[in-house]
């Protein structure tokens, strides 16, 4: 658990799954609007359906999941774990990491990220990589100062929008050691 005065991460309960969900949501909503079609923000943005999601995924524990609360409430999240077969080299994903907006720019994100690379390593991952959506300047700049380097790129569509997602890795663990 990582301790700030004005926040604190720790490892998420079952009980937390609507907060991540509805950080989630909010999350996409104000994210996406103009990377991604509206219909595709609205369906994936459902409540119900992405409380159902985190709830399976705090209940079948296939990756690691950490929150952080900032007043006692949960104002972001982040989810990591081990790929089952490697991708570009690497043997682990940073699934997730989404953030209130006005959580944002506070070392919140940078501290979810650090909590769950340290994981990575101490689980023996080497290279992590992370996808983050082309057009999401917001991100891509977080990724770069967390130093992740970009290494690839892949094209999928989304409610028959074409879009781009850009491959970042971390292959130096080391650094986020303490």
């Amino acid at each position: 658990m990582i301790s700030h005065p004005r926040f604190s991460v720790r490892v998420a309960a079952i009980g937390d799954a609507p907060a991540i969900a509805q950080v989630h949501c909010d999350s996409w909503r104000s994210t996406y609007p103009g990377l991604v079609p509206q219909t595709a923000i609205d369906e994936w943005a459902n409540l119900d359906t992405r409380t159902k999601g985190w709830t399976q995924a705090l209940t079948t524990a296939k990756s690691s999941i950490w929150v952080c609360e900032q007043a006692g409430k949960i104002v972001g999240f982040c989810s990591a774990g081990a790929l089952t077969q490697a991708v570009n080299s690497a043997d682990s994903q940073l699934f997730a990491l989404y953030l209130n907006q006005d959580a944002q720019r506070q070392g919140i994100g940078a501290a979810l990220a650090t909590t769950a690379l340290q994981a990575l390593d101490r689980g023996g991952h080497k290279l992590v990589r992370v996808e983050v959506l082309a057009g999401n300047l917001p991100a891509i700049s977080f990724y770069e100062r967390m130093g992740a380097r970009l290494v690839d790129s892949t094209q999928f569509e989304m409610s028959g929008f074409p879009l781009v997602e850009l491959i970042y890795v971390w292959d130096d663990l080391t650094k986020f050691r303490t």
